[in-house]
């Protein structure tokens, strides 16, 4: 049965995600012709379209005719089943959406994974909300929670555990056995040695080498990294 899907956010993002779904409807279509099991060009979501907070886009057509059709409170409002993925790129503002949004029980928030993501899916643990790009390579017992943006090209070794409300930005390289709490930022193409433990809010900058435990509440830079500025805690 094809899921009614509206993407949150209208940006490059969104636009993203629009794109890796459109992907997801044609590799399943696909499989099931190959498969014999169905003739019917059948797809595992229609997009509806974007919700965008800025009052003066709605109407807009973003990509590929569709449009913006509300605001948060298109959402609170709706009153039948709904697949929604939060597609914005800072974490707190992913928290604040959700925040606003979950008293609707009837907006479900499924995982976006593109099709050529690698991973074992029977010894993952994967909550809800998250987008895993194309390219992605994870490991055996994978484990993260909610809300949480993988991109493109990422490397994941074995045994990583990751909270809520992470990026993991594009080309990172993660060896086994890291864990990571909520609200952290990997920039693109950096790295992290195994065993290594990243504390709540923390924000590495890209080509960075992470060879021990950060402190929570700090931006790091650097190889090997070492402390940049002092982060607002997240409350």
């Amino acid at each position: 049965m094809t899921k009614k899907i509206v993407i949150y956010g209208s940006g490059g993002s969104g636009r993203e995600v629009k794109m890796f779904i459109d992907q997801i409807n044609e590799h399943y279509n696909n499989e099931d012709y190959k498969n014999n099991q169905n003739n019917e060009n059948k797809k595992v979501f229609e997009i509806i379209g974007f919700i965008d907070d800025n009052p003066e886009k709605k109407g807009t057509i973003v990509v590929d005719n569709l449009k913006i059709i509300g605001d948060f409170n298109y959402l609170l409002n709706y009153n039948d089943q709904l697949n929604v993925v939060i597609a914005i790129g800072e974490m707190t503002i992913r928290k604040s959406i959700f925040d606003k949004i979950k008293q609707n029980t009837k907006l479900k928030f499924p995982n976006i994974i593109h099709p050529s993501v690698i991973y074992e899916k029977k010894t993952s643990n994967i909550g809800k909300g998250n987008i895993i790009s194309s390219g992605a390579v994870i490991s055996t017992n994978f484990s993260c929670g909610d809300f949480n943006h993988i991109h493109l090209n990422a490397a994941i070794g074995h045994d990583f555990r990751c909270g809520d409300y992470c990026n993991l930005f594009p080309g990172i390289n993660i060896a086994g056995m890291v864990k990571m709490h909520d609200f952290c930022e990997i920039g693109l193409g950096s790295s992290i040695r195994q065993c290594i433990e990243i504390p709540t809010n923390v924000r590495v900058a890209g080509c960075s080498f992470i060879m021990r435990n950060p402190e929570p509440n700090y931006s790091y830079i650097g190889v090997p990294i070492r402390k940049f500025f002092k982060l607002k805690e997240i409350k």
